[in-house]
């Protein structure tokens, strides 16, 4: 069984055991959803980050994780461009979503356009789910979801101990926080000039024709 699968599997049994209604979170590919999803049209909200930088953060994850040996980067940076890593390419998982943006029941945001106008894409969130809050609300939705009130969040679930879902949750494998910088262009620090134009080159060559852009910096 590809890990992929096994993430899948995985994903399905913690679901069971969660009450409606539910909200859920998920890197998986619309294909590997369950098919209610689309039968019953739930309510998507996919967030879309610009790819050198889901290439440096997913790096940062991986770098540590045991099953891939203290990955360097170099090797990372092909493995990812080629879609070797769990989930499969960045470049197939994201147009998947993209190419359903206009179905009512799908929600296509960008991370760099959330960054700059958090009030408004909270906003927007709360009438794809037939939300009407009231300007208090969005005001404490918009503070409790800064980097800040999240890095507290996660170092609260590192303390504890009680809960082996917060403790798992905590930190990714027991080393790094799962909250990093959060900031646009960090894969400045380390893209190479070579592997910058190679990015360059395969960004335009798969979303030739898509419509889809993002900010990189």
């Amino acid at each position: 069984m590809c890990q992929e699968a096994v993430e899948v599997f995985l994903f399905l049994l913690l679901l069971k055991n969660i009450e409606s209604q539910r909200v859920i979170t998920s890197h998986l590919r619309y294909r590997f959803l369950p098919k209610q999803v689309d039968e019953k049209k739930t309510k998507i909200i996919y967030v879309a980050r610009n790819p050198k930088d889901v290439f440096t953060s997913w790096f940062h994850f991986l770098k540590n994780d045991p099953r891939y040996g203290h990955l360097p980067w170099e090797t990372y940076f092909n493995g990812a461009l080629s879609g070797e890593y769990i989930f499969g390419s960045w470049f197939d998982h994201v147009l998947e979503f993209w190419n359903m943006r206009e179905q009512e029941n799908v929600l296509f945001l960008k991370y760099e356009d959330l960054k700059s106008n958090v009030r408004e894409t909270v906003a927007s969130i709360a009438n794809h789910l037939n939300l009407t809050p009231t300007d208090d609300v969005i005001d404490k939705v918009v503070q409790s979801t800064s980097l800040d009130e999240m890095k507290k969040r996660y170092k609260q679930m590192e303390t504890d101990t009680q809960d082996p879902f917060k403790i798992h949750y905590g930190k990714t494998y027991g080393i790094n926080s799962y909250v990093r910088k959060g900031k646009i262009g960090d894969w400045k620090n380390l893209f190479t000039v070579a592997q910058n134009e190679e990015f360059d080159r395969v960004f335009q060559e798969k979303m030739k024709d898509s419509g889809l852009s993002f900010v990189f910096q």
